[in-house]
């Protein structure tokens, strides 16, 4: 996978060393504006390279997934972007190149080039041919549990919020969850849209989007906090060219536009598994392309209720582990993913959640005391069943608190100009 930075010259994602070129290389070339994967005609200075080029477009600052595929039965070279077939070129036959796999610059003529101006990451290599659809699932960012208020983010950092119970828009995956999306049949609850404003995504409470693009609804919120249901504040924050949802009074440094209204403050724990890595992954966020969602542990607290810990999503080498230690036990530290109860609540259905080790180390989450054949390190907590479905109580006389946008007073103005990407 890698991000490509603005290029006038050959950027070589991955390749082989030969003695004097590359036995084969994944790469933009500029004079195309393409992806290629491809290989030297043969290992000597100056051997044209035969290669296929993807239809696809480059995009500059964009995580990008890229696969390349020597088929020697088809005599078929392949290239993939973000999982979709992108060229082919038939009756090709490279020679063996036999030295080190070099990512970020190819060889050529004997020395180091082609550097990419980029970042990259994840890179695998494979002696069979794999799959289409394992490269498809590579690049397929895993889809969220349902009944969330989400944000997301798509391949430039470009932020929006939309409802995970409906398919996320293209380019765009799960970032994190703003808490649980209300029923809007009850008192003191308006709907939210998703809406346009050049490439800036926005979310409003004005079915009209406030004069922008319309995207659609989303779900509903409500306008007034219940007494006797846990719920966290969503706030609408702008960077200039891109706004975004949070759950941060601060907007995580940004500037703040007011409270869009309040969701349920719960967030389904999820366990997710690659086959790639070899890692199950446990959190309340998202993950990275290529995993897939096993099963749901349950809901962890997006406030701070008594008798609750945070957790932290950790990872040491490829191996991600979730801890009650905000220091990830001296590991790297990836971000906190919610609170689990300590002890398991009274009168409310709740799962025990282990932290489970393999025979090589591994770490796995779990909710079954036998750790599903694994060894038990540690209870780490309780996380709830369900969400609590109380009927919401509401102060008497309240009303809609000053500080919400309210849709004849909106404070999007950055929105309805803003012209650069968010």
């Amino acid at each position: 996978m890698g991000e490509a930075g603005a290029a006038d010259n050959v950027a070589t994602v991955v390749s082989q060393d030969g003695t004097r070129m590359s036995g084969f290389v994944l790469q933009y070339r500029p004079q195309l504006n393409r992806w290629v994967f491809g290989a030297a005609t043969q290992d000597k200075d100056a051997a044209p390279l035969n290669y296929t080029a993807s239809f696809q477009v480059p995009e500059v600052n964009r995580w990008t997934a890229l696969t390349g595929v020597y088929d020697a039965g088809a005599a078929q070279f392949r290239l993939y972007v973000d999982g979709q077939l992108g060229g082919v070129q038939n009756n090709v036959a490279p020679w063996p190149a036999t030295h080190g796999l070099a990512i970020g610059r190819d060889l050529v003529n004997g020395s180091p080039a082609e550097f990419f101006p980029g970042m990259i990451d994840e890179v695998s290599t494979h002696y069979d041919v794999m799959p289409e659809d394992a490269i498809r699932r590579r690049a397929d960012w895993p889809a969220p549990v349902t009944g969330q208020l989400g944000r997301y983010a798509d391949g430039a950092g470009r932020r929006g919020s939309y409802a995970t119970s409906e398919p996320a828009p293209g380019g765009y995956h799960f970032d994190q969850s703003l808490g649980m999306l209300v029923d809007g049949s009850q008192p003191n609850t308006r709907t939210l849209y998703s809406c346009y404003a050049g490439t800036d995504a926005f979310t409003s409470p004005d079915p009209a989007c406030e004069g922008q693009t319309v995207g659609g609804p989303i779900g509903s919120v409500y306008t007034v906090q219940p007494t006797n249901i846990a719920t966290v504040a969503v706030y609408r924050c702008n960077t200039g060219p891109d706004h975004f949802e949070s759950l941060d009074a601060a907007c995580e440094g940004a500037t703040g536009e007011g409270i869009l209204g309040y969701t349920l403050a719960y967030a389904p724990l999820v366990r997710y598994n690659s086959s790639t890595t070899i890692d199950h992954f446990t959190t309340a966020e998202g993950v990275r392309p290529g995993y897939i969602l096993e099963g749901q542990h349950g809901f962890v607290a997006l406030d701070s209720p008594s008798s609750t810990q945070a957790i932290t999503s950790c990872v040491t080498d490829t191996d991600q582990f979730v801890s009650t230690n905000a220091l990830c036990e001296g590991k790297t530290v990836i971000g906190t993913t919610g609170r689990l109860w300590t002890t398991a609540p009274v009168g409310v259905a709740a799962n025990p959640v282990y932290r489970c080790i393999s025979p090589v180390g591994e770490s796995m989450i779990s909710t079954l005391a036998t750790c599903e054949g694994w060894t038990v390190d540690k209870l780490l907590g309780y996380a709830l069943d369900k969400v609590p479905d109380d009927a919401p109580v509401f102060p008497a006389g309240a009303r809609s608190a000053a500080a919400l946008i309210l849709p004849d007073k909106s404070t999007s103005t950055p929105a309805r100009t803003a012209v650069s990407p968010g």
